[in-house]
């Protein structure tokens, strides 16, 4: 099959005869298939299950290098600083 997602999935479904799956799971048209095999699944009622067999996906993979648009220096509070409410607030709204 050519699945729209692949990811490993602990106990969010189960399988026909109802024991919870664990593994790599495919996921087509909001279906959920064991990904070796193609038996279908059952989903379990949470968030996460819900999400994973949606249209969307998570944002990022990882091993995908992740930066912020400030440096270290730039949002951490340091020693002696004079802190006053507009520094608190600016370095807090770059985070």
């Amino acid at each position: 099959m050519n699945y729209q997602k692949k990811y490993w999935s602990e106990n969010e479904f189960t399988t026909k005869l109802g024991n919870y799956y664990s593994g790599y799971v495919g996921i087509l048209n909001g279906d959920a298939y064991i990904f070796d095999t193609g038996e279908l699944l059952i989903k379990t009622k949470n968030y996460k299950t819900q999400f994973n067999v949606s249209e969307m996906f998570f944002d990022r993979i990882l091993d995908e290098e992740v930066s912020l648009p400030y440096s270290k220096k730039e949002v951490t509070f340091h020693a002696n600083d004079f802190l006053y409410k507009g520094s608190i607030k600016n370095i807090l709204q770059k985070l």
